[in-house]
């Protein structure tokens, strides 16, 4: 059965979710896809948590303030509620982010792909593609 796919970047900053979409946009739009934006890690978790059988591309960075009273506070925290709710389809989650994993603990949290903020866009972009490719 094909799931419908959706796609979310979530960071901080709306400087980079717009980078990102625009990255993204000539892709999304040949599959129909208008990609969603969280800025902080519990509203991507309740989003996605919201539709749990649809198939999830989430781009997330790994420093983010929180709110108080959020039980995520980064995106590692983010990436392990996903990894841990045993209800929703495993997402394809990509981390991109200016700190390198091994410095922060973040190696191992569950994402499929690291990439640094300085990354070349078509890297990005071919991940997103493949992505979309799969069933």
């Amino acid at each position: 059965m094909m799931r419908n796919k959706r796609i979310l970047a979530v960071d901080d900053d709306a400087f980079i979710r717009r980078a990102v979409r625009r990255i993204w946009r000539v892709a999304l739009e040949d599959a129909g896809l208008d990609p969603e934006e969280a800025e902080c890690a519990q509203d991507a978790y309740d989003l996605v948590a919201r539709t749990p059988d649809d198939a999830w591309f989430v781009l997330t960075d790994f420093q983010m303030p929180s709110n108080p009273g959020d039980e995520l506070c980064n995106g590692a925290d983010l990436i392990r509620a996903l990894r841990r709710n045993p209800v929703l389809r495993q997402p394809h989650i990509v981390l991109m982010t200016g700190v390198e994993p091994d410095a922060t603990g973040i190696v191992g949290c569950g994402y499929d792909v690291f990439f640094p903020k300085t990354i070349e866009k078509e890297l990005l972009l071919a991940e997103l593609r493949m992505f979309l490719a799969s069933d």
